[in-house]
């Protein structure tokens, strides 16, 4: 397993992938192929194959018996179940005593939580009508039984369908600052940048100037690539580039921090992430008049017919 996380993370998928399957076949129980499906989803979502990565994981989730809809009209009566429990469940609590919950010591539900927060992501990249389904089960083991690392990022994810979905602003910046609040409390440090990446990119913009999200997403970045979260780092490298465009930072302040986050996508293979930076790059190759004309992105250097 050691092994194949130190492939992942030099970048050669390939073999990766190649371990992760052997550690499939050889796994002793349900609880190590988890394990093993939780890795095999981060590498998926380095390799943009996201399509596979939501099989994968909804194959993982079934091991666990959990199931979901096929239709539209069962997913959204799902949705709305899950909404109404996640109100019994939550009941007469503050949200910001969710943090004095008991952690949860059962290994499969620790598992199953990790599970479905791994999914989240890629359901929202990949196929976002099951997104809030994904979060709102992952929010429900948690408000039902109790606190994994793992909570965290469920009840951050809980707060994007809040401030977006939902339509409850306040109760969801009060998710997310208890989610960072309890991350820390875990001394996490491989959720700590997600939770402020989180915070940062969907939920702080709702309360305050899109100017005061850059330090968080900053943060989040530096926190990702120490836990070895490449999928998340490169997530928060074009995102926090785009809100320093939007922000109004300078062009040559923009211009140094996408730098450093273009080569990390670039060192990591995450393309998706690495083209995208490409073309916030260019942007700003335009807005200080460089390009062929105005109108295009295009100079010596990128063609945007490519």
């Amino acid at each position: 397993k050691e092994r194949a996380e130190c492939e992942f993370l030099a970048g050669d998928l390939d073999q990766a992938e190649a371990l992760f399957g052997n550690l499939l076949l050889n796994a002793q129980s349900t609880l190590d192929q988890a394990i093993v499906y939780i890795l095999q989803l981060r590498l998926y979502q380095v390799a943009g194959r996201y399509e596979e990565a939501l099989t994968l994981g909804l194959e993982a989730l079934e091991v666990f018996g959990v199931r979901f809809p096929e239709t539209e009209a069962q997913l959204q009566a799902a949705i709305e179940r899950e909404k109404n429990h996640a109100m019994v469940n939550l009941d007469d609590r503050s949200i910001s005593s969710l943090i004095d919950a008991p952690v949860i010591q059962d290994p499969t539900l620790k598992v199953l939580i990790g599970l479905l927060t791994a999914l989240g992501p890629i359901t929202y990249l990949c196929k976002p009508s099951v997104f809030p389904l994904i979060v709102l089960t992952a929010l429900n083991h948690s408000l039902k039984y109790g606190n994994t690392e793992d909570s965290c990022f469920a009840y951050s994810m809980y707060a994007m369908l809040l401030v977006s979905i939902f339509s409850d602003v306040s109760t969801g910046y009060a998710f997310s600052e208890m989610s960072i609040q309890l991350n820390e409390n875990f001394n996490d440090l491989r959720l700590k940048g997600t939770v402020l990446h989180v915070y940062g990119n969907h939920i702080n913009i709702w309360c305050n100037h899109v100017a005061t999200n850059i330090p968080h997403l900053e943060g989040a970045f530096i926190a990702c690539v120490e836990a070895g979260d490449i999928s998340m780092a490169n997530y928060v490298g074009f995102q926090g580039a785009w809100q320093m465009i939007e922000a109004g930072t300078s062009i040559v302040d923009t211009e140094q921090s996408i730098l450093k986050y273009a080569k990390f996508a670039q060192q990591s293979k995450h393309e998706a992430a690495y083209q995208t930076i490409r073309l916030e790059q260019q942007l700003l190759t335009n807005l200080r008049g460089l390009t062929y004309t105005p109108e295009t992105l295009s100079d010596n250097d990128f063609d945007e017919s490519e």
